[in-house]
């Protein structure tokens, strides 16, 4: 005769099953927490870094452009050779319909760099999340009565207090007016 009998399987996981389950998602949890932590310290890293060029850049193009377009250096107030530089220029840009001329300076003042026109506000140059550390201005007289400024820029930027990121930049650029 036959055996008739019929198995009954029971559905479901074990414990030991379950138990290996959990380890397994664990694991693969912390990887994918650790790989994201990762990839936010990164961005933070590269956003202090983008900060700094940014902001670098704006800084040098402005100090360029002013002084590509001036006719002179005013030396009186012009502070070459030091850190903490400053530089004073006579540009025809902007003048009053009494004056010829217009004067414009640029300073370090607790880490950001400032400009103020003649006649008008001081403004800032730089963004308060980033802070120059050296702005230094060298006179170079390149003969037959031409002069070039020559800008060394240290900047520091902070992405929080956790990550920074430097950089230095230099830039020349000749007076219009002088040749």
């Amino acid at each position: 005769m036959l055996n008739t009998e019929c198995r009954t399987y029971r559905s479901g996981i074990s414990m030991l099953e379950l138990v290996i389950y959990v380890g397994m998602l664990s694991v693969f949890m912390v990887l994918i927490i650790a790989t994201l932590m990762r990839v936010v310290r990164t961005y933070d890293r590269v956003r202090a870094q983008r900060s700094v060029v940014s902001n670098g850049r704006l800084v040098i193009e402005q100090l360029m452009q002013q002084i590509s377009g001036s006719q002179a250096i005013y030396s009186p107030t012009s502070v070459f050779g030091s850190n903490a530089g400053q530089l004073s220029i006579v540009t025809p840009v902007g003048a009053s319909s009494e004056e010829t001329v217009n004067h414009i300076d640029f300073w370090l003042d607790n880490g950001r760099v400032w400009m103020r026109k003649e006649g008008a506000a001081t403004t800032s140059v730089t963004s308060p999340s980033v802070r120059v550390n050296q702005m230094r201005f060298d006179q170079i007289s390149q003969g037959l009565g031409r002069e070039a400024v020559v800008i060394t820029l240290q900047i520091t930027g902070f992405a929080d207090a956790q990550f920074t990121a430097s950089s230095t930049l230099h830039a020349a650029a000749a007076l219009r007016g002088t040749y």
